[in-house]
């Protein structure tokens, strides 16, 4: 073979090689560009999408709202059997529990497969309502956020029948009746007002409403009588929740979450009310 032949071929085997290796860059640039078009779609739909759970699952996403020391975090730990049970998304704002179970029997009983229910607890840390506000638009931000709007099924106020102790540490007695200051301080908190602004963040998903007044283990004497007497106290803020409620189910709840007392009924209360996403607003 002439020195022609020999060029004309080693020309070709170049031209070959070129076209591999811009066949190679033009494959890498588009998996790139898809790979870049699928995180954008991902990051578009995580803003109005809440966090992912398995199709056949149900999901319970919890407002939990309550003045400093009204044992909203116990309440949390109590509900989970844990009491060192941690966030899974911390700021300087709010906190995200998250817990899985089982459904109720109530669910299990309407269901050949009995799902699992994923139950998120949104502990707001802020004590006006500007910094519960502030906190539910951070949430929105985050991608596939738990407290995603049109995705909030529930919400459960905690008030309390006693002040917290002023040290940290303290003893805390036990009292002959509920301090009706502390009552009156939490009727304040949570006017009119302050829970137009609450329900304006929760749409038309809500399927449950709660006022649980805690610390009924501190009260010397605990009898149907005492609680009768501790729903009356509160009850200007359970109607006035009620009717904000709407079609959901709320009721009032008297109990512990230092020693337990009806915590399990507000547990079950958030497993049956927990939804399919399918039966949610996704507009």
């Amino acid at each position: 073979m002439d020195i022609n032949g020999v060029y004309t071929i080693i020309v070709a085997v170049i031209a070959a090689i070129a076209s591999i290796v811009a066949a190679y860059i033009q494959s890498g640039r588009r998996q790139a560009a898809e790979k870049e078009r699928d995180h954008f779609q991902d990051q578009a739909a995580g803003i109005t999408l809440p966090a992912k759970i398995p199709g056949a699952d149900r999901r319970n996403a919890v407002m939990l709202l309550g003045i400093g020391g009204s044992g909203k975090t116990s309440l949390i730990r109590a509900l989970f059997h844990d009491k060192e049970a941690n966030p899974t998304e911390a700021t300087e704002d709010y906190e995200i529990y998250r817990h899985k179970s089982q459904a109720s029997p109530l669910i299990a009983a309407r269901s050949s497969d009995v799902p699992a229910v994923h139950l998120f607890i949104s502990d707001y840390k802020g004590q006006d309502l500007g910094s519960l506000v502030r906190a539910f638009i951070l949430q929105q931000k985050m991608p596939y956020s738990p407290m995603a709007y049109n995705y909030v099924t529930a919400v459960v106020f905690v008030v309390d029948l006693v002040a917290p102790p002023t040290s940290k540490g303290a003893a805390v007695a036990l009292v002959s009746e509920p301090s009706v200051e502390r009552v009156r301080a939490q009727l304040t908190q949570w006017s009119d007002a302050a829970l137009d602004a609450v329900f304006g963040m929760i749409t038309d998903t809500l399927q449950y409403g709660c006022l649980f007044i805690n610390k009924l283990d501190l009260l010397e004497r605990r009898t149907p009588a005492e609680d009768d007497k501790i729903r009356r106290l509160y009850r200007p803020l359970a109607d006035r929740i009620a009717k904000r409620c709407g079609d959901a189910k709320f009721e009032v709840i008297v109990g512990s979450a230092c020693d337990g007392t009806r915590v399990p009924t507000l547990q079950e209360r958030l497993l049956d009310s927990s939804v399919e996403d399918a039966l949610l607003v996704t507009t």
